[in-house]
């Protein structure tokens, strides 16, 4: 069985590589030019700034179910003195506080091992139960 190597610039497939400022991709339909881009810093830039905007998430809808239930864990919680973890919305990555709960001015806040966090209700997307 012979090995296939990839073509060089004249052939139709070149391997994908990255140079400094030259973006090379493989090409299967013999568009030679395609895989000659240059890429200059300030398109580098949109470039990243457009994938990241990809990547972003939206907050997700929670049904009356899932209120229902999280609003039953923090009331169990805060009766009897139970650590939590609350998980909060972030388009770039969800994010969690773990802790003992307790409410100040109206607002839940969280006690953790440092000190104390006041929890978003509105970026809150799922708590659970620690003991």
């Amino acid at each position: 069985m012979k090995r296939k190597e990839p073509l060089n610039y004249s052939g139709t497939v070149i391997k994908s590589m990255a140079l400094q400022g030259v973006i090379v991709t493989n090409i299967h339909q013999g568009n030679i030019f395609e895989a000659m881009r240059l890429v200059l810093p300030e398109h580098k830039k949109k470039m990243g700034d457009l994938e990241r905007e990809t990547r972003k998430k939206m907050l997700p809808v929670l049904t009356e179910d899932e209120y229902s239930e999280m609003q039953y864990k923090l009331s169990e919680a805060l009766e009897r003195q139970k650590s939590i973890r609350v998980y909060l919305f972030d388009p770039f990555g969800n994010s969690s506080i773990e802790g003992l709960p307790f409410i100040k001015s109206g607002h839940l806040h969280i006690k953790t091992a440092n000190d104390n966090k006041a929890v978003p209700i509105a970026r809150l997307i799922h708590l659970e139960l620690l003991r």
